[in-house]
């Protein structure tokens, strides 16, 4: 513009600029970054919430409650499944 002085909705739009697209300083690539950590944060939180509630309706796997020595102690066909009848 060659005569600023002359601009008057100036003001306006400086306001508008601010409201709008958001503030300059922080930038908004450093704006977005944080957004997005943010979201980050949220979502390893209900991903640790949904394991919580959902772990103790998984089951076990066979025989994952037996002991070390028990384990040792049994034979090979005590660990085999059994085929199926034809």
């Amino acid at each position: 513009m060659r005569n600023p002085g002359g601009d008057g909705p100036a003001g306006a739009r400086a306001g508008l600029k601010l409201r709008l697209p958001g503030p300059s300083d922080p930038p908004s690539r450093v704006r977005i970054g944080e957004a997005a950590l943010g979201l980050c944060e949220v979502a390893d939180e209900h991903h640790v919430r949904m394991m919580n509630r959902l772990l103790p309706a998984i089951p076990a796997q066979r025989g994952a409650g037996r002991t070390e020595a028990a384990a040792k102690e049994a034979g090979p066909e005590d660990l085999a499944e059994p085929l199926p009848e034809a």
